[in-house]
């Protein structure tokens, strides 16, 4: 069954659309607790990757960063915040 569904989830590697996604989602569950400088900041960092102006590397820094200053765990847990740089 583990194998199957691995295999399944393989034939469909994530975009710079699903990326952009999993970033903004991450972003809005920080930004109550970010100040107006620093959303204005995210915000510019994850539509640069989303434009092709950034690697994917910039993004995840920046709410890997965020999220352990204002020690929201639940950000912190998601597995798509440890991902290999390329």
């Amino acid at each position: 069954q583990y194998g199957i569904e691995y295999t399944q989830i393989l034939k469909h590697p994530p975009t710079r659309q699903t990326n952009t996604t999993a970033l903004r989602y991450l972003a809005d569950l920080l930004s109550p607790q970010l100040d107006s400088r620093s959303r204005k900041q995210l915000t510019g960092q994850v539509d640069g990757y989303r434009l092709g102006r950034a690697l994917l590397s910039v993004p995840l820094g920046l709410i890997r960063h965020h999220a352990t200053e204002c020690q929201v765990e639940y950000v912190l847990r998601q597995s798509f915040l440890h991902q290999p740089s390329p």
